[in-house]
């Protein structure tokens, strides 16, 4: 497993002060500006295995090879690729539309583990906006709420 899908890091803003928390418990320092909260949860998610030192580019030495000495970043897991599009769909002007459903359970793989799990995902993200916000429906919840409800129907397309 990579250290980015071992450790799910978030930036919280409380006030004036900016914390980085990880899903493992790890917290940062709270700091008054979100680049020190951001470097924190890269050293924590990271280490110093992505740092490599600055040094002039050279035209022969392609980018490429840079990122292939230091490790190509992961692509996203499934389940965050659909609940992401889930929220851009949901979003979108015409989230109800059957083509949403089917593009679900085609970036799914056409699981049901994968999309019951993003569903979850969802319902967490719902959790924690209810309690960031006190139960307030503004648009963040509205977009979540109807990720829900899209992955749910794309679930039941799925298994029947």
């Amino acid at each position: 497993m990579a250290a980015s899908e071992a450790h799910l890091v978030v930036i919280e803003h409380r006030g004036v002060a900016y914390r980085a928390r990880c899903r493992c418990g790890w917290t940062s320092h709270p700091w008054n500006d979100v680049r020190p909260a951001e470097a924190d949860a890269w050293e924590h998610t990271y280490g110093d295995s992505r740092l490599i030192e600055g040094r002039p580019p050279r035209t022969e030495e392609p980018v490429e090879q840079i990122f292939a000495a230091v490790g190509a970043p992961q692509a996203p897991a499934p389940v965050e690729k659909v609940v992401d599009r889930a929220r851009q769909l949901a979003g979108g002007s015409a989230p109800r539309d059957p083509s949403a459903l089917h593009e679900l359970v085609e970036l799914a793989g056409r699981s049901p583990a994968t999309l019951s799990e993003a569903r979850d995902a969802t319902i967490e993200l719902l959790r924690r906006h209810s309690r960031r916000n006190a139960g307030t429906a503004d648009s963040e919840w509205l977009q979540l709420h109807t990720a829900r409800r899209l992955l749910e129907a794309a679930l039941t397309e799925a298994e029947g």
